[in-house]
């Protein structure tokens, strides 16, 4: 076949993803073969990552070697980034591409991102709200980086899934301490009546007004203990990071169950891009929303788009039009309310 064929070079490329010489070894006894026996020279070249083979076996094996210098590196794909946006670089702070381009080492990689950004964008851009388009463009480079781990988050699955789910359980074990404290508080606070009553028959108003204030006090503190449960349970992944800390969570997932596919993926070359993204907020709880098709079939999309400004404390105008209040109502919790954003 090879013989046949009417050109004279052959180019043989992705070859090196199997990671293995041998079927270089074979070619080039083939490409050997063919020479020999046809009256012309036919050619091979390969198209190969440079740590393929060591530094003499590289030597000995190619002919003639042709450095190729890389288009796309970690230190220029920001300017190759600002040359693909356009005007779209309004749409997306140069804070967040410069930050975000410090991953992407490939043109390959910043091509599919870019493009795949494009479509996300235009079916999203309807419930789109404060920073939604670097939450799109930061959950297609999740993506195309870690595609399998992508497809696990659709499920609830993955080491990001883990992640999330790993913090919901810290959560909870904080609320239990605290919802200790406050019963515990509760207790001190009904020996404090019981002394009060005491006090009330047999000692002065001084006593009785020091006692009170130790009850004041106690209350205040519990108080600030019920108030502390409602920030924890609305509080971001993002914000609970930046408050406790991102290894310990880190550390529980990579023991899990899943550990070794959660420790190849944080291992990985593009690890870091995960902990940037989900540390900054730029993937947090709300990713379902940037992962599906928005259906108008109960909420319509410029009223979700309301509910997710009030979620995520992003005022839009005061005279924002809202289509159905009983249905916005039905998606916000009364602790909502009280965002700048939910004025209307």
């Amino acid at each position: 076949m090879l013989q046949n064929a009417d050109v004279d070079v052959f180019v043989f490329e992705d070859i090196d993803r199997y990671n293995t010489n041998l079927i270089f070894a074979k070619l080039r006894e083939i490409n050997g073969i063919i020479n020999v026996s046809s009256d012309r020279t036919i050619r091979f070249f390969y198209l190969i990552r440079d740590d393929l083979f060591g530094q003499k076996d590289r030597a000995k094996f190619f002919d003639f070697i042709i450095p190729i210098l890389p288009v796309v590196s970690g230190h220029n794909s920001f300017n190759m980034f600002l040359s693909y946006m356009g005007k779209d670089d309004k749409i997306l702070s140069r804070s967040f591409i410069k930050q975000i381009s410090l991953y992407i080492d490939d043109m390959r990689i910043l091509n599919n991102i870019y493009n795949e950004y494009q479509i996300y964008y235009e079916k999203l851009k309807e419930i789109s709200v404060g920073k939604s388009a670097e939450k799109i463009f930061a959950l297609v480079t999740y993506k195309n980086l870690f595609p399998e781990d992508f497809i696990c988050l659709q499920r609830g699955e993955g080491f990001v899934a883990d992640l999330f789910n790993e913090k919901e359980k810290q959560v909870e074990v904080k609320v239990k301490e605290l919802a200790y404290f406050i019963d515990d508080l509760e207790s001190e606070i009904q020996i404090c009546n019981k002394k009060i009553e005491n006090i009330q028959k047999m000692s002065s108003k001084q006593d009785v007004q020091m006692v009170r204030e130790e009850k004041w006090q106690l209350e205040r503190t519990q108080t600030k203990y019920r108030e502390d449960i409602n920030h924890v349970k609305m509080v971001s992944f993002c914000d609970y990071v930046e408050k406790y800390g991102y290894n310990t969570l880190r550390t529980n997932v990579l023991q899990g169950k899943r550990s070794n596919y959660n420790t190849k993926i944080e291992e990985s070359l593009y690890g870091g891009v995960i902990k940037f993204l989900l540390t900054n907020g730029y993937i947090d709880e709300n990713y379902p929303d940037f992962m599906v098709m928005f259906h108008n079939n109960e909420i319509s999309s410029s009223d979700k788009k309301f509910v997710r400004a009030v979620l995520e404390n992003e005022p839009l105008d005061y005279m924002y039009p809202i289509q159905d209040p009983k249905i916005v109502g039905e998606y916000l919790e009364e602790n909502n309310l009280e965002n700048r954003a939910a004025i209307n």
